[in-house]
């Protein structure tokens, strides 16, 4: 999952003689809302790396930051692979994030709470107030959880991904909204595609308390229109949102560390 864009990241090795360190792009998205690039390491084929490449692979990543001018690089590793995990952080990464997937195959509505609220897809009234939520509402995912990252660049980031789903002009994009007393209380964006609910981003305001009525509505509504299959990325520390989910039926698997690495060189996070 990610923010709406119509922008793609370009892969390449990091290094063309050793391909078991993974392939690296800069986020053009990412870049777009903060004014410095950043980049992300992903591997094909997940392990640990012999000791004596590590001192290599550190300066491999202090070249492509150089010549990339990415101030920050991310990557993602499964939760059981430990000794991968020793090996990244000994190249200078450091975690940010345990995230895991939450997924229901059909809803099982005796734990659905009624709806209340009246939950409907945003119109463009609604957009401002949507936004202003978007950029103010989270604490957590890996840029929040970041002590070296800047708190309103990652707020900006979240409400730049609502603020392009909301522009979306693909039919599998829905951005739900709840009012209370003409207030807006809540949004929730999701991708709906073949059945299957891509449970992209939510949020309710911490002034009111609909967030089970939030997540239970915009369920139901996205049943209504033909899901049938529900899958999210929840960050292990938003307890509420764990509990939530598994309040309803949801089962949690594949946990995975988000790390980041910061450049030496950058001159926006030090």
């Amino acid at each position: 999952m990610g923010i709406v864009t119509a922008f793609q990241a370009a892969y390449h090795l990091l290094s063309p003689g050793h391909p078991h360190w993974g392939e690296m792009a800069c986020l053009p998205w990412d870049e777009e809302v903060f004014g410095f690039p950043v980049a992300d390491l992903r591997m094909q084929e997940p392990g640990a790396l012999p000791a004596n490449e590590i001192p290599d692979l550190r300066r491999a990543l202090e070249a492509y930051a150089r010549e990339s001018r990415a101030e920050l690089i991310s990557m993602r590793i499964p939760a059981s692979h430990t000794d991968m995990l020793a090996c990244f952080m000994q190249a200078g990464f450091y975690p940010v994030d345990l995230a895991l997937e939450a997924a229901s195959t059909g809803l099982r509505e005796q734990l659905m709470l009624k709806p209340r609220f009246g939950l409907r897809l945003a119109r463009p009234e609604d957009h401002a107030d949507i936004l202003r939520l978007a950029g103010s509402a989270f604490e957590f995912g890996r840029y929040h959880t970041d002590p070296r990252f800047p708190r309103e660049l990652a707020n900006r980031r979240y409400a730049r991904w609502v603020e392009n789903a909301l522009g979306s002009t693909s039919a599998d994009d829905r951005v739900f909204v709840m009012r209370s007393q003409d207030k807006c209380v809540g949004f929730y964006h999701a991708v709906l595609s073949d059945g299957v609910a891509d449970l992209r981003l939510a949020a309710a305001s911490p002034s009111a308390p609909v967030g089970l009525s939030l997540y239970c509505e915009a369920l139901l509504a996205l049943q209504q229109l033909g899901g049938r299959r529900y899958v999210t990325k929840v960050s292990a520390a938003n307890m509420g949102v764990m509990n939530i989910y598994a309040s309803i039926g949801f089962r949690f698997s594949k946990p995975e560390y988000a790390l980041h690495w910061h450049s030496p060189c950058g001159r926006h996070l030090r």
